[in-house]
């Protein structure tokens, strides 16, 4: 649809900082392997675009542009940590039949955990640039903030990813969600 072509036609505005670098470092990769710009920026921008229908369905819920949906999703997923949560996860999907399963209904979970952030941040500052938003949301939710902070920096103290910090993290994120929801 019309919202999804508009976040593809903008995604390099509204990524995160390390969004738009793992971005940038793979449209080079693919650049340098001779594939054409245009189709190497496209190639490049799916991860991103994963989210794209939960960013479109935001955005209409909101009645908000789907380009301060999108910059509000993604620096929420950068800050709280679900962007580098799903990337860790994903060499995890490795395992047998059911680990795979369980740590893709995980980063489905932790899709939908950014949805309902996004959904509940929006509402608080329409008025507000992406940036003032999301500010303005975690002054305003500073012990929630304050949680999830200690979370990842446990997280990623203790090592690498395995299913039971993802799982545990998991639980985590939605409880802190659900309790703002």
């Amino acid at each position: 649809g019309a919202g999804i072509g508009e976040l593809e036609a903008e995604i390099e505005t509204v990524l995160s900082p390390a969004g738009l670098t793992h971005m940038g470092s793979r449209q080079a990769k693919f650049g340098k392997s001779g594939v054409a710009d245009r189709l190497a920026r496209l190639v490049a921008s799916v991860d991103a675009m994963i989210s794209a229908c939960d960013i479109v369905e935001v955005s209409h819920q909101s009645t908000l542009s789907v380009d301060k949906t999108a910059a509000v999703y993604f620096q929420l997923g950068a800050r709280f940590g679900l962007e580098w949560l799903r990337e860790d996860a994903a060499p995890l999907l490795g395992g047998d039949h059911w680990q795979h399963r369980a740590v893709a209904a995980i980063i489905e979970d932790l899709f939908s955990q950014q949805r309902a952030l996004c959904r509940t941040v929006l509402s608080d500052g329409a008025h507000l640039t992406p940036e003032e938003t999301v500010e303005n949301w975690i002054s305003e939710n500073q012990e929630t903030f304050g949680r999830a902070a200690v979370l990842f920096d446990d997280l990623e103290s203790a090592g690498p990813l395995d299913l039971a910090k993802l799982a545990l993290a998991n639980r985590h994120m939605r409880e802190l969600i659900l309790a703002q929801s």
